[in-house]
This record gives structure tokens, C-alpha cells and sequence, in this order.
């Protein structure tokens, strides 16, 4: 969690409203990376981190098919948008 914050976090917001299951296959989950210019590693780093910083669990689980905890998902949309203000 380097540079980020503020309107560094935009890229990452847009990524977090468009997951809308608590399901999905890493491919999907690349593709929505990919549409808002995120390595599909690096976003999923930095969201866990977030997620434990901010809530004490991760957002993104499993290997090809993602486990999205829906309630870590709901904090960190708030907290991300928050932060551009």
C-alpha cells in the first residue's frame, strides 16, 4: 500500500463495483482487472492487505475460482470512496 490513496484508489473502486457475486473465475476476475488498467496480481495483493488493514480479513480467496467475502467487499468500497474525498 505505497502510493495509493486518493485518486490513485479510483482504478481500485471501479474494480470493486464491478464484482457484484461472491463468486467468480480468476479469468473474470483478470478481464474487470484488465478493463480498469490493474495487474490482476497486484490488485488482489492490495485488496487483501486493504482488507485485513481495515477489517481483519481478506476480500479475495481460492486459486481459479475466487471467493469474494461479501461484507469485506461492502467495508472496502466505502473506505476506498472515503479516501478520494
Amino acid at each position: 500500500m505505497d502510493n495509493r490513496g486518493s485518486k490513485g484508489d479510483i482504478p481500485y473502486i471501479n474494480l470493486l463495483e464491478s464484482i457484484k457475486s461472491n463468486e467468480l473465475s480468476l479469468a473474470d476476475f483478470s478481464q474487470r482487472c484488465r478493463a480498469v488498467n490493474l495487474l490482476p496480481g497486484e490488485a488482489r495483493t492490495y485488496l487483501n492487505e486493504l482488507g485485513y488493514d481495515k477489517v481483519g480479513s481478506p476480500l479475495i480467496e481460492g486459486d481459479d475460482e475466487l471467493f469474494i467475502d461479501c461484507q469485506t467487499l461492502e467495508l472496502l468500497k466505502h473506505e476506498l470512496a472515503n479516501s478520494t474525498c
